[in-house]
C-alpha cells in the first residue's frame, strides 16, 4: 500500500454501496484518479462537504493493493476559497463544463503539470466559458490559435468536437449535430 498527499480538483461524485462514495479527482501527482471515499453518505460525514465538485481539496489517498485509490482525510485548500467560488451561478456554470471537459478529456493516472497549474488557475478566477475552453485546449496540446476547420480548412474556428478532437467554423459545426464546445 502506497500513501499520496496532493492537491485534488474534484471532478464528480457518485454514489458507491449504502454508506460510500467514488469521487473522480484531478491530482496534481496522479493525473485523474477514481478514489473511494468510505462513509461519505453518513450523516456525521466529516468530508462530504469537501468532497463537492469544483473543490480544491488536499487530500491523503490510500493505493490498495487491490488497485484501487482510497480516500483517508481531505482538508480545504485555503488559498482557493470556496465561498467565493459559490457566490455566482454563472461561475458555477463554468466550474461544471470545466470538469466535465476535464473529465473526459483526460485519462487516469497521466499527470500533467501545465494542466494542473491552469486548473487551479481556472478555479481561482471567473471567467467565461469560451475563455475557459480556450485555456484547457491550450494545455491540452490543441491551441486554437493556430487551428483551422476539418471540414472546410478556414481558419475562423468556432467550435472544437472532442470526439474527433477536431476544431470546426460556425457553419460546418452546424452541419455535425454533435456536441460542440463554443470558443467564441
Amino acid at each position: 500500500m502506497t500513501e499520496h498527499y496532493t492537491e485534488a480538483f474534484v471532478l464528480d461524485k457518485t454514489d458507491f454501496r449504502e454508506h460510500d462514495g467514488m469521487v473522480r479527482l484531478y491530482t496534481e501527482e496522479l493525473g485523474k484518479i477514481s478514489a473511494r471515499a468510505r462513509g461519505l453518505k453518513k450523516i456525521l460525514s466529516k468530508s462530504s462537504a469537501h468532497l463537492e465538485p469544483f473543490n480544491v481539496v488536499r487530500v491523503r489517498l490510500m493505493h490498495m493493493k487491490s488497485g484501487y485509490f482510497q480516500i483517508i482525510d481531505v482538508l480545504p485548500h485555503h488559498e482557493i476559497s470556496v465561498r467565493n467560488k459559490k457566490k455566482s451561478a454563472r461561475h458555477c456554470g463554468v466550474l461544471l463544463a470545466m470538469a466535465e471537459f476535464i473529465d473526459r478529456m483526460t485519462r487516469e493516472l497521466h499527470p500533467d503539470q501545465y494542466l494542473w497549474h491552469m486548473i487551479k488557475r481556472l478555479a481561482e478566477v471567473e471567467v467565461d466559458e469560451a475563455t475557459m475552453y480556450r485555456f484547457l485546449l491550450k494545455a491540452f496540446g490543441f491551441d486554437p490559435q493556430y487551428a483551422t476547420c476539418n471540414a472546410c480548412a478556414c481558419a475562423n474556428v468556432a467550435h472544437f468536437l472532442h470526439d474527433d478532437h477536431g476544431f470546426y467554423c460556425a457553419e460546418c459545426a452546424s452541419k455535425t449535430g454533435a456536441n460542440a464546445v463554443s470558443l467564441v
